[in-house]
């Protein structure tokens, strides 16, 4: 198993050593692909786990427009990004930019269909998108609207609520699970959390950050503390979870959530896809074209974007040798890459009817998203 497939699965199944049962020392930065962990003690203080490239949010979103919700879909590479929402038959897709966790796409139709023009601004948070959603029509005027684009969880969280023996046993808890956080004035939270076993106790992975206890069948007490902020859950055993309280105090001052956790049916099964985004320098030589690898376990999958054109590699990360042949239009092309520390360095060959061309090409990381949580 490579290297960098075992960073991602320890980062979905994290946990904190020490010896005190119900302390949380170590912080994740939303899903994050990190380096190989030390064996560490609480005693050596607290380790934060930074990402050390891009991981790509792509695919299925929840579009909540003005109360209403629509399936969507977000596309980026790069700093460039795609937004289809399937609002009705005249929406196609919108255009435009991902930067410094700002997203604007716009889409704009022509005089015959009344200069139809949508748009969506909003600002990603670490997990969902909040901004403002507006559609002028020159016949029917102005609709403008809030928008929350929230991801849609492929390994259960979110899906369908799975039914849990009362009491639970130990494993029945481990899984994805939809999380609802409501303050004291009724305003909600929504996102998700990942329940791990370390041994005897739980880990407890949400809002980008990694919460500790002792395992009971009655009443849990996962916390996070760090610096001058602690945070508590009261968890007691649902139908379909977990209800109670959440306790966040930050420099003595607490704020009290009431908390809702739904297990989705399929959580805590396979290991998912891990897809991390690259600037890619292909001969040392300007432009820069932005890859994408998706990890499966040893398999590897490779797409470059260049000009608007896939080339598409598929092979296998062993060793932390990055290797893969596809297509690039009607030209064979192949990569053999080793990983560094700054993401991987090696050749790329292309073959154009029995001519075989071969350059340096380098996988360079880039600036990871590290936008957190409200909560």
């Amino acid at each position: 198993m490579s290297a960098l497939y075992r960073v991602a699965r320890k980062l979905r199944y994290v946990s904190v050593l020490g010896t005190t049962a119900c302390v949380a020392a170590f912080t994740l930065f939303g899903t994050a692909l990190a380096a190989e962990p030390e064996r560490r003690s609480l005693a050596d203080g607290p380790t934060e786990f930074r990402p050390e490239t891009e991981i790509d949010i792509s695919g299925p979103y929840h579009a909540d427009v003005g109360g209403e919700r629509f399936p969507s879909t977000l596309d980026f590479w790069g700093p460039k990004a795609t937004l289809k929402i399937a609002m009705d038959g005249q929406d196609k897709p919108m255009i435009g930019m991902f930067l410094n966790n700002r997203l604007k796409v716009v889409s704009e139709y022509l005089a015959e269909n009344f200069n139809l023009t949508t748009m969506v601004e909003a600002t990603y948070d670490g997990r969902c998108f909040y901004g403002q959603y507006s559609r002028i029509d020159a016949a029917l005027g102005a609709k403008i609207a809030p928008i929350v684009l929230t991801p849609v969880w492929n390994d259960g969280g979110g899906g369908v609520p799975v039914k849990m023996p009362l009491p639970p046993k130990i494993d029945d808890i481990p899984g994805n699970y939809g999380l609802t956080l409501t303050n004291k004035d009724g305003q909600a939270i929504n996102t998700n959390a990942q329940f791990a076993l370390d041994g005897r106790a739980i880990t407890v992975n949400a809002g980008g950050r990694v919460y500790r206890c002792d395992y009971s069948n009655k009443e849990m007490y996962p916390l996070y503390w760090r610096g001058n902020r602690m945070d508590t859950f009261k968890l007691i055993p649902s139908e379909n979870g977990f209800t109670g309280k959440f306790v966040k105090e930050i420099n003595g001052q607490e704020e009290e959530f009431d908390v809702n956790l739904v297990k989705g049916a399929g959580g805590g099964g396979d290991d998912p896809n891990w897809t991390f985004v690259y600037d890619v320098i292909v001969n040392n030589t300007p432009p820069v074209w932005i890859g994408k690898l998706t990890l499966h376990e040893d398999q590897a999958k490779l797409v470059i974007d260049v000009n608007n054109q896939k080339a598409t590699m598929t092979g296998s990360l062993v060793e932390n040798v990055l290797s893969g042949t596809g297509d690039y239009g009607k030209s064979t092309v192949s990569i053999r890459a080793q990983m560094n520390p700054n993401g991987f360095a090696g050749l790329f060959r292309k073959t154009d009817g029995g001519v075989v061309r071969q350059y340096p090409i380098i996988l360079k990381n880039r600036p990871a998203r590290t936008a957190g949580p409200a909560w």
